[in-house]
């Protein structure tokens, strides 16, 4: 059970991450080895009716959806969030934590086929993202 008092939106992740994949309760359900009903209550709006998956599961979701365990489990509650006054937390590390999932999504998604044409784009869009954060940087 999650602690009393630490936000719990691991219900949030996962709704992202199954609109991301256009999944619905029962792909969640398959993916993760538990009975329907038990991945439909870690869905519910209510918190009062909403329950939080065992840490064992809890470690399957992660690996399911390619979430940091550490991160899995602060969703959960079962962890306190990282106060943004920690000078190791940025403060968009959500954000950052959503693009990244996106971008493993996307990355792994990427056919064999077209692997090294897509690494190779994908390369070189940083690069040039670095390149306009330089070039703004001398704007400001």
């Amino acid at each position: 059970m999650a602690q009393q008092g630490v936000e719990a939106d691991l219900h949030l992740v996962l709704r992202e991450e199954l609109t991301a994949r256009n999944w619905g309760v029962r792909q969640l359900s398959d993916a993760v080895g538990v009975q329907f009903g038990v991945a439909r209550r870690w869905l519910v709006d209510d918190p009062a009716e909403r329950v939080v998956p065992l840490p064992a599961t809890l470690l399957r979701i992660a690996d399911v959806f390619d979430l940091d365990d550490v991160e899995a489990f602060r969703h959960a509650g079962y962890l306190p969030a990282v106060k943004s006054e920690d000078a190791s937390q940025h403060p968009h590390e959500e954000e950052i934590q959503f693009l990244l999932r996106r971008l493993r999504r996307t990355l792994r998604n990427i056919p064999e086929s077209r692997w090294a044409m897509s690494a190779s784009l994908v390369a070189l869009d940083l690069d040039q993202l670095q390149v306009l954060l330089d070039r703004l940087e001398d704007f400001l």
